[in-house]
């Protein structure tokens, strides 16, 4: 029997992050014990993750062009080798578009330090980027991922085994867009830049999770190991900060998901199965399983 469960997970603006503490609220109403841990803060202190005082550990991720972001993979490579010990993943792209991209290069890697991956699962969470969702819409896919995670634990627990399927063709693409992506957004990062607004308050320097900002006597700096979170255009609360390029790719007021999920006022379904239109297919990838 399971009794101590560790999640590790990488959120960029807060989706996962919420997601991970649904697993903990879920597994710990089952008496389990839970640990959830944000990958960025064992990476920064330069920590080797203590999976050993767990019987299972979870790894939760944002989707980033088709794949789990860099620093995900650089967590894996942190981890301690072991004999055997499962895995189950969990990953919140913004649309259930060919299953969020291919798991296969997280499972090999876990595999090749004596992790066996047993359980993957899917929850779609709200876009933060190039797309701003209407709040009923948000809410509905926080309650869809809430009702999810109780079946998702139920499963985990009672060792059942869900893998994702990853064909050659998806797996090939989430190479080939993962590959792109990563020197994509190193090189867009750094055109980042403050404008006059900014107070010099040093919070997007304290929350970026490669710290890749800077400050000097020149004032903020972006350097090259952006992961394109955007967690710094979001956080910085004198909206200063944009990309030099692509700035439709993010919203011009904002992301944060906590007030709408608070919101009673939010009630009733915004997709069903009579929608139409470029949504008609999370509703029919995704919420209909709800």
């Amino acid at each position: 029997m399971t009794h101590t469960i560790g999640i590790f997970y990488f959120s960029g603006t807060g989706n996962t992050r919420l997601v991970a503490h649904l697993f903990e609220e879920e597994l710990e109403r089952r008496d389990v014990e839970v640990d959830v841990l944000a990958i960025e803060d064992i990476l920064q202190e330069n920590r080797v993750p203590d999976v050993e005082k767990y019987d299972m550990i979870g790894i939760g991720y944002t989707v980033h062009a088709l794949n789990a972001p860099r620093i995900v993979f650089d967590f894996l490579n942190r981890l301690p080798a072991v004999t055997q010990k499962n895995v189950f993943l969990f990953k919140c792209p913004g649309d259930p578009l060919m299953q969020g991209g291919s798991t296969s290069m997280l499972r090999n890697r876990l595999q090749s330090r004596g992790y066996a991956v047993f359980h993957e699962s899917l929850l779609v969470m709200p876009a933060n980027v190039f797309i701003s969702f209407h709040e009923r819409l948000v809410k509905q896919l926080y309650e869809a991922a809430r009702c999810h995670t109780k079946t998702i634990v139920g499963d985990i627990l009672a060792g059942k085994i869900r893998l994702q399927k990853n064909s050659p063709f998806l797996r090939a693409l989430t190479r080939i867009f993962s590959s792109l992506e990563s020197v994509g957004v190193r090189l867009l990062g750094r055109t980042f830049r403050v404008s006059s607004a900014c107070s010099h308050c040093l919070r997007c320097v304290e929350l970026c999770p490669t710290k890749n900002i800077s400050h000097g006597q020149h004032g903020i700096r972006f350097h090259g190991n952006c992961l394109m979170c955007v967690r710094c255009v979001y956080a910085c609360p004198q909206s200063a900060i944009s990309p030099g390029f692509f700035r439709f790719f993010v919203f011009k007021n904002g992301y944060n998901i906590q007030p709408i999920i608070e919101d009673s006022s939010l009630s009733g379904d915004y997709l069903s199965e009579h929608t139409t239109g470029f949504f008609k297919h999370y509703y029919q990838d995704y919420l209909k399983k709800t």
